[in-house]
Order: structure tokens, then sequence, then C-alpha cells
């Protein structure tokens, strides 16, 4: 099936930002090299398993599919079809892989070993995705099939050339993983806190709108203010609540050098005496385990705060510094220099927002390809650098009017909120571009 479909016709439409630097760079680099003597590597990348395709320059396939894991054995037989290819070519062999989360990290660092830096190839999601749908109407997906797509789009210079992390850029990366992946923990268990509290405290904390309308409630969020999680950690217990006197409750949260008026802490015992309360039993149990995860909870917001530190301690050694005037909270500055890295491995703003994945319109739906049809949408691009991207366009929304009257302008010719956000969005990568790469303070004036 993968050879049937490489045999078809060069495809068109390229993304403009390769056909203006990396296929340029490209071409200039095998001019004079005869095509068939050129060794094109795809690589479809997988958590545990890797599936392989050689292509030469013509598109021809020089082997068949080569499925392989993770293990250096098992990278040693991709090595060996490698070299069995060579066989009248004196040119080292190019790899391209698609960057996949972090599971790429590990194979271009072993071709980079092997081969050199110069010879490992990114291609983005979005190109793979393109081309796919270009040869077979997007009706047909599968690991031979994307490795093919790699390797064809490798020779035809739509790649960007690998340039690993290194430095202070390689140690926020990991920082801003680290914090993602605690601030997804903290989610969880706040959630999970939520349940506690409602089977606890039924009707205490009331968090939709609507209900809260209708019965209004004594907290409308247990994460709006200090008091609410404040009073679950001296009284998990809604029975050793109830027994509290006011000038005891009042008492309580003084000891522990927490605010508390005597008139808030009355509405409060008036509020808990009027709840259901679930079984004694049942609270007793509940209970426990609401105190347990409300000190998890701490922890891991101590440790964010660390990380958080640790991060923007080292913006004044990036580009990120420039970024500062924006007012911006500096966390969130650190967390997008952290998702793009050293801002001199890109030629442009165009090749900067690209690898984002931040289109309006995506038409990737898992195994099938129905133009945003499908039943899951799938977002091509770095799911990190998206989401820091977004956030950061929010802050500077909220900021800027001009960035406010630029989006209401958008809305009002017809386009939905998402689409004009992501055109916001587009606008400032263009200015952290400029401002990074030319090492010169964020000005208002930018954004006219």
């Amino acid at each position: 099936m993968a050879k049937s479909i490489v045999t078809q016709s060069e495809p068109t439409g390229l993304s403009s930002q390769l056909q203006r630097s990396w296929q340029k760079a490209f071409r200039e680099r095998m001019v004079g090299v005869p095509r068939e003597q050129w060794r094109c590597v795809g690589i479809d990348i997988g958590k545990y398993e890797h599936v392989a395709v050689i292509q030469d320059g013509n598109g021809a396939m020089l082997t068949k599919p080569l499925r392989f894991g993770i293990s250096k054995t098992q990278v040693q037989r991709l090595w060996d079809l490698v070299d069995a290819s060579q066989t009248g070519s004196s040119l080292k062999p190019l790899f391209a892989m698609e960057p996949t989360g972090h599971y790429y990290e590990p194979m271009a660092q072993m071709v980079r070993r092997s081969y050199g830096t110069e010879q490992v190839y990114l291609i983005q999601a979005r190109d793979v995705a393109r081309r796919r749908t270009e040869w077979n109407q997007g009706g047909f997906k599968n690991d031979e099939v994307d490795a093919c797509v790699i390797a064809d789009l490798l020779r035809q210079g739509n790649g960007r050339p690998y340039q690993p992390v290194q430095g202070v850029y390689q140690e926020l990366y990991h920082l801003e993983r680290y914090r993602w992946a605690l601030e997804q923990a903290s989610t969880r268990l706040k959630n999970q806190i939520i349940g506690h509290v409602d089977r606890l405290y039924p009707g205490l904390v009331v968090q939709s709108k609507e209900m809260a309308e209708r019965y209004p409630a004594l907290f409308a969020s247990l994460w709006q203010g200090e008091t609410p999680r404040r009073l679950m950690m001296l009284f998990p217990n809604p029975y050793l609540l109830r027994r509290q006197t006011e000038e005891a409750l009042f008492q309580a949260f003084r000891a522990q050098k927490y605010w508390m008026a005597r008139p808030y802490a009355k509405k409060i015992l008036s509020a808990v005496r009027d709840l259901c309360l679930p079984d004694p039993g049942l609270a007793t149990i509940r209970s426990a385990l609401l105190l347990q995860d409300l000190e998890r909870l701490g922890q891991i917001e101590q440790k964010i705060v660390y990380t958080e530190m640790l991060m923007t301690g080292h913006l004044s050694q990036t580009w990120g510094q420039w970024l500062r005037p924006t007012e911006v909270d500096p966390v969130r500055i650190a967390c997008l220099v952290a998702t793009i890295g050293d801002i001199q491995h890109y030629q442009s703003a165009r090749q900067l927002f690209g690898r984002s994945g931040l289109y309006s319109r995506c038409s990737d739906s898992g195994t099938r390809q129905k133009r945003g049809q499908g039943e899951r949408m799938v977002k091509a691009g770095d799911r990190h650098l998206r989401r820091q991207l977004l956030r950061f366009t929010r802050c500077m929304t909220a900021r800027y009017p001009s960035l406010r009257s630029y989006q209401a302008r958008l809305c009002q010719r017809g386009k939905n909120y998402i689409t004009a956000q992501i055109a916001v969005a587009r606008k400032l990568t263009s200015m952290i571009y400029a401002v990074g790469s030319q090492e010169m303070p964020f000005d208002p004036a930018f954004l006219a």
C-alpha cells in the first residue's frame, strides 16, 4: 500500500515558509549531487516502536518499511539497513522525523551521534497531514504511509534542521514540563477535593452559576478566596463544625493567624446548620481523606512556586528579558520562552507560528482524514507552545486596548472568537520574534 502511494505524482501546495527558507537551504546543500545518490530516511515516531523507509532523490523506495523498537539493538537494525542501501552512494544519509511529543528526542540523539547533527531534520505535523491528504484524498493512514510521507517531504526540502535545545533553554524546557505536570496534578486533586466537599457539606459550595442563582450558597467556589479552604482544613468533619460556637470558630481562625470576623463566623455556622449532613460514618471516612488531599495540594502548590522561582531566575539570561516591559507575569513569559527555546533557531516569525499548529481549520481526525468532520479533532503542532502562546495572548489582550479592538474588528467581519484569537496570536508572534531576535525591549507601539 505504502509503495503504491509513493509512486503517485508530485504534490503541490507547499507552505510558504518552506518555499522561502528551508527548501532553499536544502537545495543549496544538495546542488550538484545526483538524485540517485540521495538517501532520505523517513521515520514515523511511536512511543515504543518506530517505522522507517528509505527513498532516493527521485522518490523511489529503496527498501521495504522497517518496524523497529526503541532499544540500541533494535536501532542497530536501522543502521544496518541504511548502510546496505548506501551502495552506489558516497553521500551521508539524511534522516527526518515528526517531532511527536518527546518521543522523537532519543531517536534524534541516536542519529546525531551516529551521523551528525546536520543530517537530522524535523517535519512539521501540519505538513505531514496536508501531504497525506494530497496523496490519498485523506482516506487511509498508518505508520508506513506516514514514514513515506516524511521521507518524501524531506527529499523536497520540507524539513527544519534539527537544533537541540541546550544551556539555559534546555533547563527552562524541562522546568516548564515539570511545572505543567504539577499544574495538571493540582487540577486533578482540586476536582477530587470538590468531590469530598460535595459529600461532606452538600450545598455549602455551589460552583454552577445557574444553580447558584436558584439556590444561593455560602461559597461560589472553594478556590476564590482563602476562607473556604481554611475552613475545610480546620473542620473537615461537618459535625465538628456544627458543634462550634461563634466565638470558638472566630478563635480557631485567629489561632492559625487566619482572618475572620465574628459576624462572618456567625454566617458560616448558620449556613452549616441549615445543611442536610451525610451519615456520620461517611463523614468520618471522607473528612480524613479530605484533610490528606488538602495537605497534598499544599505540597504541590509549594513545588509549583519553587519551580516558577527557578524559571523566572533564568529569564534574564534569555531573550525573554526583552518582554518584561509588557508587564505580563514573569512566570508566563518564562513559560513562553521555555516552549519556544532559542529564538535564533528560527528564520522568521512564520516558522515559529507554524510550529505551534495554531490554525483555524485543522483536518486531522485520527486514522481517517475528514477535513475536521471526524469524531475527534487532533491539532497538529507543538501543543505546549500552542498552550503558552494562547495564554500569553490572553494576558496581552487584557492589557492592551489595541489588541482588543483588533480582535473585535475581526469578530465584526464575521470571524468567530477562536479564529479572531488565533489572528491576535499570529500578530503577537511577529512581535515576539522581532523583540527576541533583535534584542530590543518591547514597545506598545509595536502593536499598532
